[in-house]
C-alpha cells in the first residue's frame, strides 16, 4: 500500500488495519479535543461516538465488510479500538493487522529494551520478515 497506515490527526496518532477506507477517513476527520483528565472515559464515550457519527455521515457501512482496528495514541496513552463492537482498551503496547501476533511476540520479548523506537521497529521488521502479507516500508511517527 502506498498510503501510510499511520498518521497524526491533530492531537492523535492513529494507525489502522483492515479496512483502508475506514482507516484513511479516520486520519482526516475532525476529532474531538481530548480532555486533560478522564481520557479513558472520554475515549470510550465521546471519542467513539464522534468517530461512529463521522463514519456514518461519510457513508461507511461497518456491517458491510468495513471492519477496522485502530491504535490511537493520545495524551501519553495508547488505545486499541475495534469496530466490531467498538471495544476500547488501554494498552502498554499492542499490534494490529495480519502480522500482529508476530509483532506482539517481539514486543513481549523486548520488554526490557530501553528504546521504544527500537522495539517498535524490531517488531514491525519481524512481522514483515515472517508474515507473507506484511510489507514495508516502515513509517514512524511520534507525538
Amino acid at each position: 500500500m502506498s498510503v501510510a497506515k499511520i498518521r497524526q490527526n491533530d492531537r492523535y496518532l492513529i494507525g489502522y488495519a483492515d479496512s483502508p477506507g475506514t482507516g484513511q477517513l479516520l486520519h482526516w476527520i475532525a476529532l474531538p479535543t481530548p480532555p486533560r483528565t478522564n481520557i479513558d472515559k472520554f475515549m470510550r464515550t465521546t471519542w467513539v461516538t464522534a468517530v461512529r457519527k463521522a463514519l456514518n455521515d461519510s457513508g461507511v457501512d461497518l456491517k458491510d465488510n468495513a471492519h477496522a482496528s485502530f491504535l490511537v495514541g493520545v495524551s501519553g496513552k495508547l488505545f486499541f479500538v475495534d469496530t466490531v463492537d467498538w471495544q476500547v482498551s488501554e494498552c502498554e503496547y499492542m499490534s494490529i493487522g495480519s502480522g500482529s501476533s508476530i509483532a506482539l511476540g517481539s514486543l513481549y520479548t523486548t520488554a526490557s529494551w530501553k528504546s521504544p523506537e527500537k522495539r517498535a521497529y524490531t517488531a514491525v521488521s519481524a512481522a514483515i520478515e515472517l508474515s507473507p502479507s506484511c510489507k514495508g516500508p516502515i513509517d514512524s511517527l511520534y507525538i
